[in-house]
């Protein structure tokens, strides 16, 4: 292996590292608490969130159906990435599009989202999963240390 190679593979495992090390860290300081509920298709879930001095209910982006109450990491990453989606989005229209939900299914939901977001931003800061789409998606990275420390 060359070495600018293995400063590659150093640099990506010490990203990983640092990225889980965050998530537990958030985890850890606010306790949080998730209930997993229904799902209104396959992709997305219905999941209640509890801290110690509130509770939300957030429309959670699960592809792979990766939530467990039994996987805080996972459930506190899939939330944080979900929160991202919505702030990175300018509308429902383009909300409901990246989250493949025909209109106006969730319209009233979508327009609760922003008192939730910036609840959620005021107890944690800023909003950041720590954790790559490709790695969610390749199971690798950052995203394998959260799976590993989940499963046991």
């Amino acid at each position: 292996m060359s070495n600018l190679k293995a400063i590659l593979v150093l640099e990506n495992k010490i990203m990983s590292h640092t990225s889980f090390t965050k998530l537990l860290a958030i985890q850890t300081e606010y306790n949080l608490s998730y209930f997993i509920k229904e799902r209104p298709v396959d992709w997305l879930c219905w999941v209640e969130v509890h801290s110690a001095a509130k509770s939300w209910e957030l429309l959670v982006y699960d592809e792979c159906h990766d939530l467990s109450a039994q996987k805080p990491l996972i459930c506190l990453y899939l939330m944080l990435f979900t929160l991202e989606d919505y702030a990175d989005t300018s509308d429902y229209l383009e909300w409901s599009k990246e989250n493949l939900i025909e209109l106006p299914t969730f319209i009233d939901y979508y327009k609760s989202l922003e008192t939730s977001y910036q609840e959620i931003e005021k107890l944690l800061g800023n909003i950041e999963s720590y954790i790559s789409p490709m790695d969610y998606e390749l199971r690798s990275g950052a995203f394998d240390e959260v799976l590993r420390w989940s499963n046991p």
